[in-house]
């Protein structure tokens, strides 16, 4: 059979499954000789998938490849197709974004008739990679004990900052939150006007610190607790609403974004992701500091008219200052920046006096200096139990977790999988990254990835529970005018309310209850 790699455009405004375009005589052949993949159009492109595909092609005679982009691939739009059947939906390999995958293969065959389960098991394909061991756990559905989602992104998420700037002007990397909102006054008092931030109001990218920050507070074992929703007794409940560190998350981020601290660009909340993005590139005229994204963010800007002379870097996520509440010595925030800073192998530092390496303190704070915001977790690769491709796109995902595989992905996106590769430290590859991707790659390389969804109960995956509930993106209303503005403490006892009065419907929705 003829060779045929096909890159089709979907826009907004035509979301089709692949069906609509392969199924209605246009010429393409279904079988189980041609792959069909759907890839979400976002930041990290499609590039990558359509250079696998040649390289697929090329190790696969006879076999086609046919790449489908649509920026509209989220879990409505997936879930929406599984169900359609194999005679409406004849892709084989998603690449989507946020997938509820765990409540489809709860579903059982109620997802999708004649199929007990309507996900492919790919425990055999993570059999012959190396899948670093938190992605493995997160993706390992807890009754089948076998995981029907991969990975197809593993980076950090987080604070992004003109590095050229802040070297000219002097102004240091925060190492803690209380350094990061005094260093918000500092470049608000530069002579040239500057402003500490800027983000997009509809889309929660500040959460890339709010849930690091939260975490950090209550410490990885107690964050984790969250998502069982249950107490100390392992009932369900809502107690775990109550921690204590969602409120210190949200103090920090209120006061990086209220109105009325000028920390924020004007026009902020009322910005979309692409917009925040390009004032923040330019870099002369809109004169701002900072701005939270992800590792995709250079990439992404690849195909916008943006000024080529900038060195921006991604800074560690700094820990959140009252920590030490939550400490047994290092009471103070001069101790708490030693403690980091002899963690970062900063030149001289030291550690405060009665602290040593095995202190529970230093392990508290090593913890906390690790945890980062990973958008590896929302970005999951599925395929339809009944795909007639099925066992081509699971060889696809093997190539793609090869070392060649994972090397035409670093040389698209600028970012690596989440495997034990030793391709990140490659002496060529380093050469290659621009000062951006080595930042990145420095967090990633020891970095405990955390994400804002975990589908590890049928209260969070079956009900729709969510961390936040009421208002999910916070920035919305901690950094609204008037009547909309909400203080940190307001918003979190609305969060609160709001669960408290529908805990009980929860339950009942993910079949705790009858």
């Amino acid at each position: 059979m003829k060779k045929m790699l096909v890159s089709l455009m979907l826009t907004g405004a035509m979301v089709l499954s692949v069906g609509s375009l392969v199924g209605c005589g246009k010429g393409f052949d279904t079988s189980e000789n041609t792959l069909i993949i759907e890839v979400f159009e976002g930041g990290y492109g499609t590039t990558w998938a359509t250079r696998l595909g040649e390289l697929f092609e090329e190790k696969n005679p006879g076999k086609s490849v046919v790449v489908v982009p649509n920026p509209a691939l989220t879990n409505a739009t997936v879930e929406s197709q599984i169900k359609a059947g194999p005679q409406y939906t004849y892709t084989d390999l998603y690449f989507g974004t946020i997938l509820n995958f765990s409540q489809w293969i709860a579903a059982g065959d109620e997802m999708y008739p004649g199929y007990d389960l309507a996900l492919e098991d790919l425990g055999d394909v993570v059999d012959d990679i190396d899948l670093a061991s938190e992605f493995e756990s997160f993706f390992t559905d807890a009754v089948h004990q076998t995981q029907y989602a991969l990975p197809w992104a593993s980076g950090a998420n987080g604070i992004v900052y003109h590095a050229d700037v802040f070297r000219d002007k002097g102004w240091e990397v925060p190492k803690t939150t209380d350094q990061l909102i005094a260093l918000c006054e500092t470049i608000k008092a530069d002579p040239e006007e500057w402003v500490p931030n800027t983000w997009p109001g509809g889309i929660g990218y500040w959460m890339y610190c709010t849930f690091p920050w939260w975490a950090q507070y209550e410490g990885l074992d107690n964050y984790h607790k969250f998502f069982t929703a249950k107490d100390d007794q392992g009932n369900y409940s809502d107690v775990q609403f109550q921690q204590v560190g969602r409120l210190e998350s949200m103090k920090v981020l209120e006061a990086l974004v209220d109105y009325e601290s000028d920390n924020s660009f004007e026009g902020s909340l009322s910005f979309n992701h692409t917009e925040s993005q390009l004032k923040f590139f330019d870099k002369e005229v809109n004169k701002i500091a900072m701005i939270p994204n992800g590792d995709w963010l250079e990439n992404e800007m690849k195909s916008q008219n943006i000024p080529t002379d900038y060195e921006i870097a991604m800074m560690k996520t700094p820990i959140i200052s009252s920590i030490v509440d939550n400490l047994e010595e290092v009471k103070t925030e001069e101790d708490l920046i030693k403690v980091i800073s002899y963690i970062d192998g900063d030149e001289g530092a030291t550690l405060p006096d009665g602290i040593t390496e095995e202190h529970p303190d230093y392990l508290r704070i090593k913890e906390a200096r690790s945890i980062t915001y990973s958008g590896g977790f929302t970005h999951n690769a599925v395929i339809p139990a009944y795909a007639n491709a099925k066992d081509l796109a699971k060889d696809f995902l093997r190539l793609m977790y090869s070392e060649e595989g994972q090397q035409i992905y670093f040389e698209e996106t600028g970012g690596f999988l989440p495997t034990q590769s030793d391709l990140a430290s490659d002496p060529d590859n380093v050469a290659s990254m621009t000062p951006f991707q080595k930042s990145v790659n420095s967090i990633t390389a020891d970095m405990t990835g955390i994400t804002w969804v975990y589908y590890n109960d049928p209260i969070f995956y079956k009900a729709g529970l969510m961390a936040y509930n009421r208002t999910i993106y916070a920035e919305s209303v901690l950094g609204a005018i008037g009547q909309d503005k909400q203080t940190a403490a307001e918003y979190i006892k609305n969060e609160y309310d709001y669960v408290h009065e529908r805990f009980e419907d929860y339950k009942i929705s993910a079949g705790i209850l009858s």
